[in-house]
């Protein structure tokens, strides 16, 4: 009888066992197949960002053309047509600092 029971014991053991064996691999595979999964989604996203960029700095390009086609442009009739006038009264600032001339 003791035999028996023993026997009997070792099954259910072994029962147990593949289960939680059973249970533990398919854990795993799932981590697995998550984890390509948002390894596939980053690279399609990384793509896609690094497609976006591209098309930033070629909008870029062209604006810093514009600018420097229109910077040669500016000269002092542009000035005098928007209103600007040459100074007449200039003054400069002395190199002396404030401190020194009043004696402080």
């Amino acid at each position: 009888m003791y035999r028996f029971l023993k026997t009997r014991a070792l099954k259910l053991d072994q029962r147990k066992l593949f289960l939680l064996s059973s249970i533990f691999v398919l854990f795993l595979i799932t981590v697995y197949l998550f984890s390509v999964n948002a390894t596939v989604f980053n690279i399609a996203e990384r793509t896609r960002v690094e497609k976006d960029i591209n098309i930033l700095e070629h909008k870029i390009g062209e604006l810093e053309f514009e600018l420097i086609a229109e910077r040669s442009n500016i000269d002092i009739e542009l000035a005098y047509s928007f209103g600007f006038e040459e100074a007449t009264d200039i003054k400069f600032i002395s190199k002396k600092s404030v401190a020194i001339r009043t004696g402080i």
